[in-house]
């Protein structure tokens, strides 16, 4: 099984949350986005311990099982897609969650996320530990 960790899952994830810590002890492969990584480098930015929080990070990807995802044409249309039934259903979410979730649904990846709001999203794999949390 592959996994997604959205932003908030990876902080949890260095707060010791021991539920992703299991996710990702269990999971083939350990999926970051660009987004989460530029969500992450600014709250590293605006916090107090900003080279600390880029090491760890900077360990965590090179771990041989974390991969860093590019954004692909095929992601693109996905969050078309998303972003347009989401409209119809007048349910927005934020734009940088829209992106994560169209790489979700390009690698086929569960999202490990605790933001509810992605379940509103019509064919996401979303973390069982969300829904419980809803």
């Amino acid at each position: 099984m592959s996994i997604l960790m959205d932003t908030n899952a990876y902080s949890e994830y260095y707060r010791g949350d021991k539920d992703i810590k299991g996710e990702i002890d269990l999971a083939r492969k350990v999926l970051i986005t660009t987004i989460t990584l530029g969500e992450l480098m600014y709250g590293f930015k605006v916090g107090d311990k900003e080279l600390v929080n880029v090491d760890d990070l900077r360990i965590f990807v090179a771990n041989p099982k974390v991969r860093i995802l590019q954004l692909t044409p095929n992601a693109a249309r996905n969050y078309a897609e998303i972003k347009f039934q989401l409209k119809k259903k007048g349910r927005l979410i934020p734009e940088n969650d829209i992106w994560i979730a169209a790489q979700v649904m390009e690698t086929g990846a569960m999202l490990v996320t605790y933001d509810s709001h992605f379940l509103v999203i019509d064919r996401l794999k979303v973390w069982e530990k969300c829904m419980a949390r809803k």
